[in-house]
Parts: C-alpha cells; structure tokens; sequence
C-alpha cells in the first residue's frame, strides 16, 4: 500500500469528522437561532454567530476531502514508498476510522443521554423541555442524543461505510491515468 492512499484515507476521515460537526452544529445552530427569533429580541448578530463554527467546519470538511489528492501528493513528495501493511486494505482502514469516530461520539455523549432520558422520564418534563419552561431546553436534550445515536450508528455500519468510501477511491483510481515523466 502506498503511504500517499494512508494520508488519503486519513484526510478523508478528517473530511467526514468535519461533515458530522458541521451537519450537528447547523442543526443545533438554526434550532438556537429559531429559538431566540421567536424571543423577537434577538439582533442579526446574535443569529448569526452560532452557525459560524458549523460553517467553518463545513468548509474545512469541502477542502478536505477535494483536495485530499493533492495534499497527499505533497505530504509524500516524490518519494511514495510502499508500506508494509500488503495485509490492510483501504476499506479496512476506513472501517477502523468510522468504527472510532462512532465509538467516540457514541461513549461521549452516553452518560448525559441516559441522564436526560432518566430526568424526562421520571420528572415527565415532556411539555415544559418543548416550551423550554422551568431552565430546560430541547436543545440541550438534543445536543447530546444525536451525537450518541449518529456515533451508534456509524459505528454499527463502520464495515459497510469502510467498503463504500474504498470502492470510491478504487474508481477513482482506476478511472486516472498516471503519465510517467
């Protein structure tokens, strides 16, 4: 395997990571920003800034992944030697790498689900959580159910994705043709 598809591959989960922020983030950021509009005393400035991060990891998640080819081709230089891994496929790396940033997301934000789902069920908050009443907030309830789920299921489907983004690059690959000299 040629160390040029390692940093590929790992440019391309640092791509992924940065979608899975960026999708999360303008989630929780439009539902802050629909929250503090209804209010009537929010300006544009507060609007506006709780999606700036999402958007920067959006465009880092765009740049990543499009140019992944070329920065590897500079990272390696024109020395693209041959790691010893012959028994490692690109899939298995990509399904390594979903199977942590699953596992990640998932085991981080377990203890407060399960907090929460505990404090709905037993308080059954369900109204004054939708209302935001009594300091509660749907957003904080979200924020951190989603990530546990979407890193459940990333990691449960790590296999699939894996095999998926690695016949991607084998298209892509068979489709170039590399001119020597």
């Amino acid at each position: 395997m040629k160390l040029s598809l390692l940093v590929i591959v790992v440019l391309r989960l640092f791509a992924l990571w940065c979608g899975v922020l960026f999708v999360f983030g303008l989630l929780t950021g439009l539902g802050m920003a629909g929250v503090l509009s209804s209010g009537g005393g929010a300006d544009l400035l507060q609007l506006v800034v709780p999606l700036v991060k999402p958007v920067v990891h959006g465009i880092f998640a765009v740049v990543a992944w499009i140019f992944s080819e070329s920065i590897a081709r500079r990272v390696v230089g024109g020395i693209d030697v041959e790691v010893g891994l012959a028994q490692i496929q690109p899939e298995n790396l990509y399904a390594l790498g979903f199977l942590g940033v699953g596992l990640y997301h998932a085991l981080v934000n377990l203890a407060s689900t399960v907090n929460w789902l505990h404090y709905i069920v037993v308080n059954k908050a369900g109204q004054a959580l939708v209302n935001g009443q009594d300091g509660l907030s749907l957003y904080e309830v979200t924020s951190v159910m989603f990530p546990c789920v979407a890193g459940t299921a990333v990691a449960m489907l790590s296999a699939k994705l894996g095999r998926r983004l690695a016949r991607s690059i084998d298209a892509r690959e068979a489709g170039s043709t590399i001119n020597p000299g």
